[in-house]
């Protein structure tokens, strides 16, 4: 499956405005390199890339976080990445993203009825919420 990407934030922040921010309210910004096993596919409209990679280097990448008025938000700021269930109890919280989605992906693996309950949100070192919210349903997982 690929993921659509433009090549100026324009484009991301008019998709925000039409869904009204369902899919987010940051943009990020990457820098793809040769070797990474990325491959990209101009498609759609004049900006819109197709873009498939795996997702460790993909979010690798990410070089900054864009907020609405273009002042960037840094990746290399503290973060926590927290699990949670559905009713807003913690369940653990990490300092790495990787160990975060391993430790929700074993939570659905062990509990699979309990996948759509789960899910995993990051915050940077001010406690803001910094990117989307990973679901357990969403991950893939096998058994």
């Amino acid at each position: 499956m690929a993921v659509s990407m433009f090549d100026t934030a324009g484009p991301c922040w008019d998709l925000i405005d039409r869904t009204r921010g369902r899919i987010g309210n940051h943009v990020a910004e990457l820098r793809l390199v040769p070797g990474r096993g990325i491959c990209v596919a101009k498609t759609g409209g004049s900006h819109h890339w197709s873009v498939w990679g795996q997702p460790t280097e993909l979010h690798a990448a990410i070089t900054r976080y864009m907020g609405r008025l273009d002042v960037p938000i840094s990746v290399t700021s503290e973060m926590t990445y927290s699990v949670f269930d559905s009713t807003g109890n913690l369940v653990d919280a990490f300092d790495d993203r990787a160990a975060a989605i391993a430790a929700l992906k074993a939570i659905v693996k062990t509990e699979p009825d309990a996948a759509d309950d789960m899910f995993l949100v990051a915050q940077d070192e001010d406690g803001k919420f910094v990117g989307e919210t990973v679901y357990g349903s969403s991950l893939h997982v096998t058994a």
